[in-house]
């Protein structure tokens, strides 16, 4: 509690002079951005007594995010509807300077940053950073802050932070510590279930249907790692949500998607090994051509093709053959994730009828051989 304290106080330090702050998330932002956002401005509303608001670059794709933010009314801009000088300090969440992820500025540091992920070299200049990458979700060490400066969480920010960790670590099973699971725990008498339903069961369209269609056909398998390419995504964060679902399915424990979108190449890689290095791994596929990182199971990132005389569709095939190599798979047949229905179906159909065709020859020549009756049940005689 005592560091907790002082991690308050220096942060808010960092803080002087400043009145009006805009809290900045990665671009296309999650559950966890978007609940450690919340958390942060409310802790900068009733402490600090400072005006906040949340601001993201990018779009929030995801159907599931859509609905966090309208049921629980999480007051959210895009960054291309601020301006910048208005505000005399920003904070990151979730992300970091250097990432090129994120709306921060060209030329300008944060006065503060928050974050899950490996810290970055910019962000040891900022003035207070508080980064740790053995916390499952960032949205947990914010909670500490304001455990630490007594303020409550009423039912919808409570809501918002157990989602988050909910989504984050796949409910505790996917790189959550026990300071993760404490904060999940504890909150849940407090969880607005109702709106939590609305939010995991928010409503499909028929166009994410087509992708998840196209997505399956487009995968092909190498062993037990899954690889799909896709021309066009609908938003960024549909590799990510891609992976997840393919790395469900049974014998994959390696899932990358990549995908289009507005002529950048999005890339997202997902593995069932605890140690698998997601992070790294990704890095080194990518290399100086783009931008990746991560955890040990997730990972992502994205590449700009026109920046390096590319096109995108050249860009995919590069990088689909960058995987195969690090990953080892070079030389490994590539099979179809679904098979093809129609000569199924096709054969199908030829042994039905093949099958019905037999049975009608069958019942005629039964007929032919019938002898007819007469009236005392006994079979007529032949008039040959």
């Amino acid at each position: 509690m005592r560091r907790a304290q002082r991690r308050l106080a220096r942060f808010q330090s960092a803080l002087t002079g400043a009145r009006r702050v805009l809290i900045l998330t990665h671009n296309h932002p999650d559950p966890d951005s978007l609940a450690g956002s919340f958390l942060l401005r409310r802790l900068l509303q009733k402490r600090f007594g400072l005006t906040a608001e949340i601001g993201y670059g990018g779009l929030i794709g995801r159907a599931e995010n859509r609905a966090m933010v309208a049921r629980l009314r999480i007051p959210v801009r895009r960054a291309r509807e601020l301006d910048f000088h208005r505000y005399d300090a920003i904070i990151l969440v979730d992300t970091q300077p250097g990432t090129g992820n994120n709306a921060l500025p060209p030329g300008r540091l944060p006065h503060a940053v928050f974050d899950h992920h490996p810290v970055q070299p910019l962000t040891r200049l900022v003035p207070f950073h508080d980064v740790r990458a053995d916390h499952g979700a960032a949205v947990t060490l914010i909670a500490e802050y304001l455990h630490a400066a007594e303020i409550g969480l009423d039912s919808r920010l409570a809501t918002a932070v157990f989602y988050a960790i909910r989504s984050e670590t796949m409910n505790l099973r996917r790189e959550a510590t026990t300071a993760d699971a404490r904060l999940f725990t504890q909150i849940f008498p407090l969880v607005d279930n109702r709106k939590l339903a609305d939010i995991e069961r928010a409503p499909l369209t028929r166009t994410y249907l087509v992708i998840l269609d196209k997505a399956f056909r487009a995968t092909r398998v190498l062993g037990d790692t899954a690889i799909t390419r896709l021309p066009e995504i609908p938003y960024p964060d549909a590799v990510a949500e891609l992976a997840d679902l393919i790395l469900r399915v049974s014998g994959i424990h390696q899932a990358v998607v990549m995908g289009v979108y507005r002529g950048q190449l999005y890339f997202s890689l997902r593995t069932s090994d605890p140690r698998g290095n997601a992070g790294r791994v990704l890095q080194r596929i990518v290399g100086a051509n783009g931008r990746a990182g991560g955890h040990e199971t997730m990972a992502g990132g994205r590449i700009h093709p026109a920046e390096l005389g590319r096109t995108p569709e050249g860009m995919e095939r590069w990088l689909a053959q960058r995987i195969r190599e690090v990953l080892g798979l070079t030389g490994v047949r590539a099979t179809p994730l679904l098979r093809r229905r129609r000569k199924v179906e096709g054969s199908r159909k030829k042994r039905i009828s093949a099958r019905d065709g037999s049975s009608l020859a069958a019942a005629a020549t039964r007929r032919r051989a019938k002898p007819a009756k007469g009236r005392n049940g006994r079979a007529k005689p032949s008039r040959r």
